[in-house]
């Protein structure tokens, strides 16, 4: 019995120690476990924290095009309203430009009309110029 026992406890010893070792194995897979754990949350974390950042990018650049097409968009209305002004102007410039050239036109013929007149002056001052030599030379002779 003692043999048994000893036999026994040999064995059991044997155990213990596979046990013990494969407690150990296991303690440190999970030690290794726990590792691979706490560097995948941290590597998630960083992720988490760079996906954050494009996002806010993202939205970002979302928001600056909106603004650029609302800038876009006011400018488009102002060009059409400085297109509308200029062809505005630029019809009322016509029309100065009518109106000034129909005016030139007035001027121009009044001034030949006024042109005329002055010749038509001249010419009477000519006349009544003669009429007076020749009633001076009426006078002259009958007073002689």
């Amino acid at each position: 019995n003692i043999a048994k026992s000893a036999k026994l406890a040999a064995r059991l010893e044997d155990v213990e120690q596979r046990l013990t070792a494969t407690a150990t194995d296991e303690a440190k897979e999970l030690a290794a476990m726990k590792a691979d754990i706490k560097e995948v949350r941290e590597r998630s974390a960083k992720e988490e924290a760079a996906y954050q950042r494009v996002q806010a990018d993202f939205d970002d650049l979302r928001q600056s095009t909106a603004d650029a097409f609302s800038v876009g968009a006011a400018l488009q209305v102002r060009y059409g309203s400085l297109v509308d002004r200029f062809e505005q102007l630029e019809a009322v410039g016509g029309q100065s430009a009518e109106r000034l050239e129909q005016d030139l036109e007035k001027v121009q013929k009044a001034s030949a009309q006024l042109l005329a007149q002055v010749r038509d002056q001249e010419a009477l001052a000519d006349d009544l110029a003669e009429q007076v030599k020749h009633i001076r030379s009426n006078m002259d002779q009958t007073f002689d």
